[in-house]
């Protein structure tokens, strides 16, 4: 089968058949070489036509005699054959300087922000009285009651902070000027007893202007956020330091991502990454690496990475 013969590289010159056709289809016929065959070397295909033309001992002047048109490549270009391009596959782009990309695909768990987690616990032992939030998952706002205790040791504080009350009034109206400091230290003294045991300035304030004894002591949620655990029951005796609820808040969130050895080199704090979830189908959210934990599990080979995402809105669920 006859192929046509794009051009011959000769002592670095891409050779263009020009000449007539019955030279053209003699070369054609003649020879054939490809993209990596050494300068200077030709493969014979016709060895009985071969005699005909000794392409060792042609010269520049002999090719342009027969017309075959010459034209300079410069020396460091590649060339080609169509053939060779269809096989293997070769495209030509335009080189230029861009970021290489690699991207890391995984599964993670969302979880609490462990340092918006709030355990709520009291400084006085007592029993709980009332119960304002009583189930496990739901939202509290700062400020808000949780729980009221009765305390026999908060009576007592109650009183004493009252009878240091009028203690002051007498010593202010002594005819001896040096009794009054006496009496203001007395009464600041019951009133830090009494706000060491979380209870309000405001409580305070009213209880200096009422003189009413409280018999039970509300205690308010610290922070915003979703009730984690509830650990208290109505009327249940507690002891100081019981934890009694675990509020988190979920304003930001956690994403801890298993990550395999090999791809830890390329996983650096502070890189964005893409989340998406099952229950927002077509939704992601965008997170940063913020911690790379130092230990690996030995079975799977991974290790944890944290990143951090915003949730103003609790979209996303521990």
């Amino acid at each position: 089968m006859k192929r046509i013969l794009g051009g011959i590289f000769i002592g670095g010159l891409l050779i263009g058949l020009s000449a007539c056709s019955e030279q053209r289809a003699k070369l054609a016929d003649l020879f054939r070489w490809g993209d990596k065959a050494p300068q200077h070397t030709v493969r014979k295909a016709d060895p009985k036509l071969a005699e005909d033309l000794d392409m060792s001992k042609m010269t520049l002047e002999s090719l342009q005699r027969e017309g075959i048109k010459i034209v300079e490549i410069s020396p460091d270009s590649i060339f080609v054959s169509p053939e060779r391009q269809q096989i293997s596959g070769i495209r030509f782009g335009q080189v230029s300087v861009q970021n290489m990309e690699m991207v890391i695909q995984t599964v993670g768990k969302l979880e609490f922000d462990e340092k918006k987690v709030t355990m709520v616990s009291p400084k006085i032992g007592g029993w709980i009285e009332d119960l304002y939030v009583d189930y496990t998952g739901k939202l509290v706002r700062k400020g808000q009651p949780l729980l009221s205790i009765y305390s026999p040791d908060l009576v007592s504080a109650q009183e004493e902070f009252l009878l240091a009350m009028k203690i002051k009034k007498v010593y202010a109206g002594h005819p001896t000027a040096e009794w009054s400091p006496q009496g203001e230290s007395l009464l600041q003294s019951a009133r830090k007893r009494l706000l060491l045991w979380d209870i309000t300035p405001g409580q305070v304030e009213t209880l200096e202007k009422t003189g009413e004894i409280k018999r039970n002591l509300t205690l308010f949620s610290p922070v915003d956020g979703f009730v984690v655990e509830k650990m208290v029951f109505q009327g249940m005796g507690i002891m100081p330091g019981t934890a009694l609820y675990k509020i988190g808040d979920l304003s930001s969130i956690w994403v801890i991502a298993d990550i395999y050895e090999y791809e830890l080199p390329f996983v650096q704090v502070g890189q964005k990454a893409s989340i998406a979830l099952s229950y927002y189908p077509g939704e992601s959210f965008e997170g940063t690496a913020t911690y790379i934990y130092p230990s690996m599990d030995p079975k799977t080979r991974t290790a944890k990475v944290r990143f951090d995402l915003p949730n103003p809105e609790f979209k996303l669920k521990p």
